[in-house]
């Protein structure tokens, strides 16, 4: 059966039932009564219809889909950074060196957590790492007075001290855990050198800039929920007509004898 067919049977069927009819007109939630709340409620929200309509057709163009990808990661970078106590150009800066030395952003992450917690552990003169900050000659109190990254360069200078790269790694889990296998590598290359190309590029981004990042993530996340919400709404509203129709539709089949027999009916007053 054709569309067209199809929307004229239900037409048929619908015009056939006067009992239907006579609720429709009478009820609250009759159609008459849904079509004009819904034009004045489209009225009040149309500036706001509007507009995400065309954030909705925008976010299919390249520009859009760049700033929705990267907003995203600059959000977490600003909330990686407050985690650790770093700034955000710092942190940038740490998994630069870190990933043109073969260590992940992530294993980074776990890296400095686990080290500014050992560090202040040593510096109260207990915890695993006492003993290796110790041998590689550095005072745990004034380490762990530093920032998560000068604490980081610190223990990656006297790494060099350490002749043994077996050594190097034993200490490097003492203070990093098993993040500290890769990190060994790190502490290796002239992270000074690498510390200055990133900063010569002009890429970092200010904790300033990521503010307004995350009051934009924000916001979206708010507009969300008030578009979620409203249609929420509208869908309570109207369910009750809808579910009058469709409950008034299915007696008037069940009266015809079953969909069979209606649709014969219909074939044949065609």
């Amino acid at each position: 059966m054709s569309k067209a067919n199809l929307a004229t049977l239900v037409v048929t069927l619908g015009a056939n039932s006067a009992q239907l009819v006579e609720q429709l007109k009478t009820t609250k939630n009759s159609a008459k009564e849904w079509a004009g709340s819904m034009k004045s409620i489209a009225s009040k929200a149309g500036i706001a219809f509007f507009g995400a309509v065309a954030a909705a057709g925008a976010a299919g163009t390249g520009l859009v889909a760049i700033v929705e990808r990267q907003a995203a990661q600059l959000d977490a970078l600003a909330k990686k950074a407050d985690k650790l106590g770093l700034g955000t150009v710092a942190l940038q800066r740490l998994e630069y060196q870190a990933e043109l030395t073969g260590v992940s952003q992530d294993t980074l992450g776990t890296a400095l957590q686990r080290m500014t917690r050992r560090v202040a552990e040593a510096a109260d003169g207990t915890g695993e790492a006492k003993k290796a900050i110790a041998e590689l000659g550095l005072d745990a109190e004034k380490l762990a007075s530093m920032s998560p990254d000068q604490q980081f360069y610190a223990i990656a200078e006297a790494m060099k001290g350490i002749p043994v790269q077996g050594d190097r790694i034993k200490l490097a889990m003492r203070i990093f855990d098993t993040e500290g296998v890769g990190l060994v590598n790190t502490f290796a290359a002239n992270l000074q050198d690498l510390g200055k190309e990133f900063d010569a590029l002009g890429v970092g981004i200010t904790r300033q800039q990521a503010a307004a990042v995350e009051a934009y993530n924000d916001a979206k996340t708010k507009l969300s929920t008030i578009f979620g919400g409203f249609f929420n709404n509208v869908t309570a509203e109207v369910a009750p007509a809808f579910q009058l129709i469709v409950n008034k539709i299915s007696e008037t089949i069940q009266k015809m004898g079953g969909v069979r027999e209606a649709a014969q009916q219909f074939g044949n007053r065609r």
